[in-house]
């Protein structure tokens, strides 16, 4: 059992420093495409992900982190093990910055109500009318 505990611990850190370090390479990268270039936007998520995919591959390779090795099944391959710890470690950073951005907030922060843009009021004596 403990064995399991050191592995979400690692899995957890390591998904923390790939999410802060994509974060900081987003944060460094010219400004974001405007909504309308969809090619702009794809190549830069691309790029990201792409930067994501090689740091866990970097943690995974030199860091020797397996999970199946760790839970200790019986004739499991080694690539495989390679190749699914890869796939948790890239998976779970969005999963990481969802949770992070939810304990972060505190309490879940209602959306903003959207005032019309022009109101009219219409008094005329006996009553008051709001349109909106």
């Amino acid at each position: 059992m403990q064995d399991t505990g050191q592995l979400i611990a690692i899995l957890l850190l390591a998904a923390f420093a790939i999410e802060r370090i994509v974060a900081a390479a987003k944060f460094s990268l010219e400004p974001e495409p405007a909504p309308d270039d969809l090619r702009g936007q794809r190549r830069r998520k691309v790029l990201l992900f792409a930067l994501a995919g090689a740091v866990a591959l970097a943690i995974v390779d030199y860091g020797g982190i397996r999970i199946v090795e760790r839970l200790q099944p019986r004739n499991v391959s080694k690539d495989l093990d390679y190749w699914l710890t890869w796939l948790v470690l890239v998976a779970g950073t969005d999963r990481l910055k969802d949770f992070l951005q939810g304990v972060g907030g505190g309490a879940a922060k209602e959306p903003k109500k959207e005032m019309p843009p022009i109101r009219i009021v219409v008094d005329d004596g006996v009553s008051v009318k709001n349109v909106a």
